[in-house]
């Protein structure tokens, strides 16, 4: 990875199949590194919270990353934001500040929604982006208890449902 000496921490990687490129969100580099099918390619998307080095861990700077519709929603640990990127150019177009630490960051197009974990606080936080062609900016819309605390976050667009993991033994269908 670029800037990636030593590690670079993050909390997941997701495949976009509209950008066609694993997206990376490369933790203490303050970027997200988009990386082309083979590998033969690496862009990315900075504008995050940085660190010197890799010390550990993956509390610095963005950790989880989600895409769809021309966007990319990122989470950027160290200042507790959510970010909203245009895709195609690669800039940060408004992000919102959270209400607690982030985990997971994930895009639920149909609804035009943003859901963050927040497991310390045992919910995830909702926002809401405004219709096609205005500015996407996140306006926080909802908390959804997750008892336990939020570890995984999957969306099932086919089936309006989203499942986590809380706790240790139990997955929840939202």
């Amino acid at each position: 990875m670029p800037a990636g000496t030593g590690g670079i921490g993050f909390d997941d990687i997701r495949y976009s199949a509209a950008l066609d490129a694993v997206l990376v969100p490369a933790g203490h580099t303050g970027k997200i590194d988009l990386i082309g099918l083979g590998g033969s390619s690496v862009t990315s998307v900075g504008g995050f919270s940085q660190a010197r080095q890799y010390t550990g861990g993956h509390d610095v700077g963005t950790t989880s990353a989600d895409a769809g519709n021309g966007l990319i929603v990122a989470t950027d640990r160290t200042v507790q934001l959510v970010a909203v990127v245009d895709a195609r150019a690669r800039t940060i177009l408004a992000s919102t500040r959270l209400d607690a630490q982030p985990d997971l960051v994930r895009l639920v197009v149909p609804t035009r929604e943003i859901w963050v974990t927040e497991p310390d606080r045992e919910r995830i936080e909702v926002f809401s982006l405004a219709p096609d062609g205005a500015r996407p900016t996140p306006v926080h819309d909802a908390f959804i208890a997750a008892l336990g605390g939020p570890e995984s976050l999957t969306i099932d667009r086919a089936r309006r449902r989203a499942y986590s993991h809380l706790g240790s033994t139990t997955v929840a269908m939202i």
